[in-house]
């Protein structure tokens, strides 16, 4: 792996923080928050049409550096877009069958193609 560009939209260093991502139905591609994004912000947030939220987290992780998004030939910088407001980088793409526990409109299990990398910094212990 490359060192992370601390500028680019690939590197994410705010992992502890709560993230969002959103599920496009039709191309079966995952976005993420680039940046944290509130409980309240979340439940308010309003996807395009043939989108579904798919849930808001944190990681244990100092920072997450994806090389580039599914299906692009060379380590690159991120598909970006807005959603509402907010900045999301295209992380993973879904299988084309859909998530393999669906529950309503919301996937419950989902496998992902991505390129992605946690990044601890040795020093701190995360429990």
């Amino acid at each position: 792996m490359a060192d992370p560009d601390p500028g680019s939209n690939n590197l994410l260093v705010d992992c502890q923080e709560p993230h969002c991502e959103v599920l496009d139905l039709e191309t079966t591609t995952v976005w993420q928050a680039q940046g944290p994004i509130s409980s309240e912000a979340y439940a308010a947030l309003e996807v395009p049409a043939k989108h579904v939220k798919v849930g808001i987290g944190t990681g244990v992780m100092h920072a997450h550096y994806f090389r580039r998004s599914p299906g692009a030939e060379t380590d690159d910088p991120l598909n970006e877009r807005e959603v509402d407001g907010h900045r999301f980088i295209q992380c993973a793409n879904s299988p084309k069958g859909g998530p393999e526990t669906p529950v309503g409109d919301d996937p419950r299990l989902l496998r992902v193609d991505e390129y992605h990398s946690l990044v601890f910094d040795g020093e701190t212990w995360c429990l």
